[in-house]
């Protein structure tokens, strides 16, 4: 009877912290790592959904009309939203999403969408 306590105590001090156990999972040991597994969810996404030429464009605007180099993305995550709102304007919500669930699915974290949320804040919360 003491162990099945001891388990469900520990059990449920696990469930707070679901989002260490998965980063532990895929050896993200800093802030670098998920930088380089963000940048490649946004690669990846905006190839998916634009096509390699576009997002190759893309990036050229941001860089030309907003500053915000392709490397630079993953430290701006909020500049970065805002931009895919004004260069793509609408869909530019749907693009920051898309990028958010790709991530959340690379880190083993599950992804909601939250009312009020936007993409810089589902990006902090995907943070190590």
């Amino acid at each position: 009877m003491g162990s099945a306590s001891q388990e469900t105590h520990a059990d449920s001090a696990l469930r707070g912290l679901p989002k260490l156990a998965m980063l532990d999972r895929y050896g993200l040991s800093n802030g670098k790592d998920f930088n380089r597994i963000f940048l490649e969810c946004v690669d990846e996404s905006l190839a998916d959904l634009l096509g390699t030429k576009v997002r190759d464009t893309a990036y050229l605007v941001f860089q030309r009309n907003y500053s915000i180099a392709r490397n630079d993305i993953p430290h701006l995550p909020s500049q970065f939203g805002s931009c895919l709102d004004q260069v793509f304007g609408v869909a530019g919500k749907t693009i920051g999403r898309a990028i958010a669930r790709r991530l959340y699915s690379r880190l083993g974290l599950a992804f909601f969408e939250k009312p009020g949320y936007e993409f810089h804040d589902y990006i902090e919360a995907a943070k190590p």
